[in-house]
């Protein structure tokens, strides 16, 4: 389990931006924990919205600049691999809890069917839960 932050910017009522720190990976048999991190920009579009759920859709881009090997980290070029580019799409949902805070699963699937020179293969699926507080 990883801990991320980030933020967002709401455009109007349907559409929303953002940029969030970023990790992809899992458990490997044969080196352990195996990550790709870096950051995520996002955009959003909600097309349900009631007083107390939404449901979203939107688009990723992900800078991945390193990767993590059983908690040793290593920049990408270290290891001989230029930065990763990842992208994909996203589906969510918000829970609105109070006024101000809302809570969001959220499903990311990547369009890519390899990253990180083939340590990562097929497409990578993320289900994450996100905690919002609005200022």
């Amino acid at each position: 389990m990883k801990f991320t932050l980030g933020g967002s910017y709401l455009i109007d009522e349907k559409q929303e931006v953002g940029l969030m720190l970023s990790y992809r990976g899992g458990d490997d048999p044969d080196y352990g924990e195996i990550f790709l991190s870096g950051a995520n920009l996002f955009y959003n579009y909600t097309f349900f919205d009631n007083l107390t759920i939404a449901m979203y859709a939107g688009g990723v881009y992900g800078l991945l600049n390193t990767l993590e090997i059983g908690g040793t980290e290593y920049e990408l070029e270290e290891l001989g691999f230029k930065d990763e580019n990842d992208y994909g799409v996203q589906f969510g949902m918000k829970w609105f809890a109070s006024e101000a805070i809302t809570v969001q699963p959220n499903l990311y699937i990547s369009l890519l069917d390899e990253q990180a020179g083939g340590f990562f293969e097929g497409r990578t699926t993320n289900l994450s839960i996100l905690v919002g507080y609005s200022f």
